[in-house]
């Protein structure tokens, strides 16, 4: 079996699972992606397993740009202590790992949800959404 076609495997099979259930952290999930991606288009990945949207692929890709203590973090679902996927995906946003630290701090400190990183990102002069 090719590299690539164990890739689409491994890929489908974290995706196919529930978020609990997924044995393959979100980050790494995002280096395969990212690996791949230097390959093949992502529109074209997405399609390889079975997603009709390429937004879920580029949160994932969006989380190996987070320093990596903050990537250390990120985790399937909401628990104590950690950063879930779809918060660590907006802070990945931020323009500097600076930020990106201040918003991840203020995550675990807070509780934030993906709702309020994003608001956090919009009212900041000067970070990109």
């Amino acid at each position: 079996m090719s590299q690539h076609t164990e890739q689409t495997l491994k890929l489908r099979e974290v995706l196919a699972r529930p978020p609990r259930e997924r044995e393959t952290p979100p980050v790494e999930v995002g280096r395969l992606l990212s690996a791949w991606m230097e390959r093949e288009p992502i529109s074209d990945i997405a399609g390889k397993i079975g997603l009709r949207d390429v937004g879920t692929l580029r949160q994932f890709v969006r989380l190996t740009t987070l320093p990596d203590d903050l990537q250390r973090l990120v985790t399937w679902g909401c628990k104590s202590g950690r950063l879930s996927f779809t918060v660590a995906s907006e802070i990945a946003r931020a323009s500097s790992s600076a930020e990106q630290r201040r918003l991840a701090d203020l995550a675990l400190r807070d509780g934030w949800s993906k709702k309020d990183v994003q608001k956090a990102l919009r009212d900041r002069p000067g970070t990109p959404v």
